[in-house]
């Protein structure tokens, strides 16, 4: 059986302060770093995906929680991740209800 190092737990703690799960929309929280990796290269992929920021809240300089239009976030999750960002992500509460 698998158990949880001491690090992924805290890890998840300080991630689960910084994203809850919301009941309708999924959410991610991107790094951003120096070019090519900024804000307006995460808009213009979820643009291209047809996903709409639903709300932004800068976590610090480097880190910014986004709520989606979507309740599903792993199509996001991979698509920044294959663009170099560094994501953690929640999907809504409700999904797969």
């Amino acid at each position: 059986m698998y158990s949880k190092s001491l690090v992924e737990e805290e890890v998840l703690e300080k991630f689960n302060h910084e994203i809850k799960a919301d009941e309708n929309y999924a959410q991610v929280v991107i790094e951003i770093k120096a070019p090519p990796n900024t804000y307006e290269e995460v808009k213009r992929i979820f643009n291209a995906l047809g996903i709409h920021i639903i709300e932004t809240k800068h976590l610090s300089s480097k880190r910014v929680l986004v709520k989606l239009d979507v309740r599903d976030m792993r199509s996001v999750a991979l698509e920044l991740t294959e663009n170099g960002f560094s994501v953690k992500g929640i999907n809504a509460s409700s999904f797969g209800f």
